[in-house]
Formats: C-alpha cells, structure tokens, sequence
C-alpha cells in the first residue's frame, strides 16, 4: 500500500511539474507575442512615415511642373 502512495504521489507531482511548465511557457507566449505586437506597430509607423515622404516629394515634383 505504501508503495502505491508514493507511486501516486510522484504522478501528481508530475503533473504539478507539467502544469507549471505549461503555465511558464504560456507566459512565454504572450509576451513575445506582445514583443511582436509592439515591433509591427513600430514597422508599420516608419513605413508609413516613408509613405508620407514619398507622397511629399511626389507632391512637389508635381507642383513643380
């Protein structure tokens, strides 16, 4: 009977162990997705920034005729 609590106890402590790691690397998951996020919204301001000065300098080459 002992030997079949401790049996026991070492599968629910692997799958606490499991559960943690699951919970560690959801976290993981979120924040480089968030890190990703950020990085595409910065991407998306410069390229359209460069949008913006191009459009400029079309602009006034056209007024410029």
């Amino acid at each position: 009977m002992n030997g079949r609590l401790n049996e026991k106890d070492i599968i629910e402590g692997k799958i606490l162990f499991k559960r943690h790691l699951i919970e560690e690397t959801e976290n993981e998951i979120r924040e480089l997705r968030e890190k990703l996020f950020a990085w595409k919204i910065k991407e998306a301001i410069e390229n359209s920034k460069v949008i913006d000065i191009v459009k400029a300098e079309s602009q006034d080459q056209k007024s410029r005729k």
